[in-house]
């Protein structure tokens, strides 16, 4: 800077009243003070919460994972007990009455915590569709679950490959969790029916 800009300059505050220059003189370390605290807040306060948020999140989405995995395969279990069972294996093939009013209630379906049981036969025709009592108020219909079957072919793939298909669909606006398996004999040999 030109000395003599700064003489000019130096001259010029000196004229100006004593408060001025103090209130002048506050105002410039108040926003300076402030500035740096902000920026002090912004670089450690705000990004350490931005870390143990992220890790927070990533923590609940891998429990979420966690309780999804338990939750799918205590369902996987209970359906091999039916998919793997004579009586079943015998149904698909003659849709007997009597495996209907001694299995399939509502009550059954209820203490499995079970929502829908369906058999299907190997064309993916439905052979039978059982629903809990509380479902059945909620509408959903072997058109939606056809439809869910058609319009997803790798279930079938899955069950040809794998043994069993699983994961989570949407009915209606509903997510739900699904498992398929073929249906065999007590044994686990086939062929499957279904």
């Amino acid at each position: 800077m030109d000395e003599g800009l700064k003489v000019n300059i130096t001259k010029m505050l000196r004229k100006l009243p004593i408060k001025f220059q103090s209130v002048m003189l506050s105002i410039v370390i108040s926003v300076s003070l402030i500035s740096a605290m902000y920026y002090l807040f912004e670089v450690t306060v705000y990004n350490n919460f931005k870390i143990i948020e992220i890790s927070q999140v990533a923590r609940n989405v891998r429990r979420s994972k966690e309780v999804y995995k338990l939750i799918l395969s205590n369902y996987t279990k209970k359906m091999v007990d039916w998919s793997s069972w004579d009586d079943t294996y015998k149904f698909i093939k003659d849709k007997n009455k009597d495996y209907i009013d001694s299995n399939l209630v509502s009550f059954s379906l209820d203490s499995l915590e079970i929502s829908h049981m369906i058999f299907f036969d190997l064309n993916s025709k439905f052979v039978y569709i059982a629903s809990d009592t509380q479902v059945l108020q909620n509408k959903h219909t072997e058109a939606n679950f056809e439809t869910f079957l058609t319009s997803n072919p790798f279930i079938k793939t899955e069950i040809d490959k794998n043994g069993e298909s699983s994961g989570l669909i949407d009915l209606n606006g509903e997510t739900s969790l699904f498992v398929v398996r073929p249906i065999l004999k007590s044994d686990g040999e086939g062929p499957a029916k279904g």
